[in-house]
């Protein structure tokens, strides 16, 4: 492709469709399902899951949301909620953004009571729908929680319990949750540890070693056949490129991020970071800056120091190493 052919900044190859949904599944992800199916099975309450930015627990949460129900042959209900920041201050508030998450329209009320006997209602009416009794609440971004909201979440957890229903609360957040579940435990807060902190979870990027299989997870989502990188690179699918082709030289690019930083251990590349460095690297092909057949480590550290990573890198070796 000549200069004179390249796409445009507003080419459609340039939408974020070119790599598809990023909801899917990856090794972290499954690690994830694997403890979280066991810890229902056995009636635990509670969880925490901890993990650095861009890493993908929210992708994560909406995967599991997706996949869950069918490990339990479809009996179980599954409702991610976003605490937000700053989260509400008053629990009524705070309801009604559960209302809202939890896809309950009814959320005006000035009775906190009422509120709150909508929202038990709603999630006992998904479980019941789902064939069952249990009722899994993903928590994302439970760093934001203050002391008072996880006294609102023990109520709405014992109404739940009342309803006959099962409830299993999962936090999920930044690596300053787990600080907050070691405070709680030094300040003597058994309710909370036993109702939420019973199990931890540590939450990572992708490893070097699972770089292929990911890559073949994103290409295996494609269902739009008007986007995804077989629609605006067929020639150099039919020529034998696909995504997997990239995990080689983007693990020896990583290997060398890591010799140059003296890292004890391999680098983890969290899922943002992973998605946008693939990205640089298709819209290179794409623009015609490089040939598929010809991507090199040299290529992917380009593309790994365009998306920024290489600026925080430390950052995330050292949350890696703190787990």
């Amino acid at each position: 492709m000549n200069t004179l052919e390249k796409p445009v900044i507003n080419d459609p190859a340039f939408d974020s469709d070119l790599l598809g949904d990023i909801d899917v599944w990856t090794p972290a992800a499954d690690r994830l399902i694997a403890k979280l199916s066991k810890w229902i099975r056995i009636d635990s309450p509670g969880a925490a899951v901890y993990g650095p930015q861009r890493v993908g627990k929210t992708h994560a949460c909406k995967f599991i949301c997706k996949v869950l129900p069918s490990l339990f042959a479809g009996a179980l209900a599954c409702v991610h909620f976003t605490i937000g920041e700053p989260p509400p201050k008053t629990e009524r508030a705070f309801i009604q953004r559960m209302l809202a998450q939890a896809g309950c329209n009814a959320i005006l009320s000035r009775d906190v009571e009422v509120l709150r006997t909508r929202l038990v209602d709603h999630l006992y009416d998904q479980a019941i729908a789902a064939g069952s009794r249990r009722i899994v609440a993903l928590l994302d971004e439970a760093q934001n929680l203050d002391r008072m909201h996880y006294g609102w979440l023990i109520t709405l957890f014992n109404e739940l319990v009342h309803k006959n229903l099962r409830p299993f609360f999962m936090l999920i957040g930044q690596p300053e949750l787990r600080d907050i579940s070691q405070a709680f435990r030094v300040a003597g807060s058994q309710q909370l540890i036993g109702r939420f902190f019973s199990h931890g979870h540590e939450f990572f990027g992708v490893a070097t070693t699972e770089l292929e299989v990911v890559l073949r997870a994103l290409e295996s989502e494609e269902e739009d056949v008007s986007s995804g990188p077989r629609h605006f690179m067929p020639s150099a699918y039919a020529e034998g490129f696909e995504l997997a082709k990239l995990a080689a030289p983007l693990a020896t690019a990583l290997e060398t991020v890591r010799a140059r930083h003296q890292l004890a251990h391999g680098v983890r590349l969290p899922m943002q970071y992973l998605r946008s460095t693939v990205l640089d690297a298709l819209q290179r092909i794409i623009c015609g800056d490089v040939d598929h057949r010809a991507i090199s480590a040299v290529t992917m550290l380009d593309c790994l120091k365009e998306t920024g990573f290489l600026n925080v890198v430390l950052v995330y070796a050292e949350l890696m190493s703190e787990a």
